[in-house]
Formats: structure tokens, C-alpha cells, sequence
């Protein structure tokens, strides 16, 4: 930590911000490791996560959710208290380290910011734990963030694929794969093709 402090240029009593973008299971669960790792050192590293705001979580998986905690019970008692006879969302069981695609695999608590700007406007490194597909737009809403920053913070991505537009790509030189396909918003991480003929693959 206090490497990655003296890069970034942090002074003391200036601790290193790090926020995870996007809080579904791959980037819940990194978010928390770094917590788990880290989160003591509070004078050095502050975490946290952002998700979007308002998805509900049904009565049924509330109702699995209390049973998944039910030895945990000062952790039941705060979410009963937050249920109450309203619906609860996901981002209140994020801070008690319940991610809605993983249920029955608890984490450690987590600091659960919704608003976008407020997450990352003064952030040191960002974790992007967005799908491939919706980088793009989220982190086109954070860049309006960052006009006025005089240096850009660290981004790290989690991201399995690459975002690719309408197009039509020619398959070449290996007969067992069609000649010509095409895809919309496909994600992939790369084909690879013989250059002249060779047995060398490299990618393009």
C-alpha cells in the first residue's frame, strides 16, 4: 500500500481512494477482497463500491436471504429493521455484503455509494467491474466527473470482452470456420489467424 501511495503521490493524512464501478458478483466480490485485504488500514485506503440505484429485491429472495443469515443475527436484525413493510434494494444488502447475483455467498460489509459522481469524482483508482457491453456508457457519464481534475486516476478493468459495433468480420485462411459472419455488440477477446500461411497465430 504505501508503495502505490508514493506512486500515485499521496502525502499523509491524504488516504488512497479506491472505488469499485459496478456491483455485480466479478466486481462485488474483488471489491470486497480488497476490503478484507485492506480496509483496516483507514489512515491509508479508503474503499468503496458503487451500484445503481433502485433495484428492488423480491419478498422471495428476502425471504432466502434470512435464511442464508439466519446465524448471523445482528446482521438479520439490521436488515429486518430496514425491510420493515417496504421493499428492500440491493444496495442495502450490499452493505451488509449480500450481492443479489450471489446470495449464498456472503461478504464482508462494504461502503455502497449510489450516486455516480459522488463515487468517483475524487477517486485515486477505479475498479471497473462493469460488463464489457455497458463500460462504455457509464464511464462517458463519469469522464464529465473528471473535466476539472489535474490528474487522471488509475483505472483497472475487470471487464471479459470488448465492446464491438455492427460490423462484418472475413474469417481467412482456416477452413473449419465459416467464411463470413456477422454480430452486433459482440464480445470477444480477440480472433486469431496464421500469418502467411504459417503455423504462427497472432492475433488481429
Amino acid at each position: 500500500v504505501d508503495e502505490i501511495r508514493e506512486l500515485i503521490g499521496k502525502v499523509e493524512g491524504d488516504p488512497l481512494r479506491i472505488v469499485g464501478v459496478g456491483a455485480g458478483a466479478w466486481g462485488s466480490v474483488f471489491i470486497a477482497m480488497l476490503q478484507e485485504a485492506y480496509g483496516s488500514l483507514r489512515e491509508k485506503v479508503l474503499i468503496r463500491i458503487w451500484r445503481r440505484p433502485g433495484r428492488a429485491v423480491d419478498r422471495p429472495t428476502a425471504e432466502h436471504l434470512f435464511k442464508v443469515i439466519n446465524s448471523r443475527e445482528d446482521v438479520l436484525r439490521r436488515l429486518i429493521r430496514r425491510l420493515g413493510d417496504r421493499t428492500l434494494h440491493a444496495d442495502e444488502i450490499l452493505k451488509d455484503g449480500f450481492c443479489l447475483n450471489m446470495i449464498d455467498t456472503p461478504l464482508c460489509p462494504l461502503k455502497v455509494v449510489t450516486n455516480l459522481q459522488e463515487a468517483v469524482w475524487d477517486a485515486d483508482i477505479v475498479i471497473n467491474g462493469l460488463p464489457s457491453t455497458e463500460t462504455r456508457e457509464v464511464f462517458e457519464e463519469i469522464s464529465k466527473y473528471w473535466k476539472e481534475r489535474i490528474t487522471a486516476p488509475v483505472i483497472v478493468s475487470l471487464a471479459k470482452g470488448l465492446e464491438y459495433p455492427w460490423r462484418t468480420f472475413f474469417i481467412l485462411e482456416d477452413p473449419t470456420l465459416p467464411q463470413k459472419f456477422s454480430t452486433k455488440n459482440m464480445l470477444m477477446l480477440g480472433y486469431v489467424g496464421r500469418k502467411n500461411g504459417g503455423n504462427r497465430w497472432q492475433s488481429f
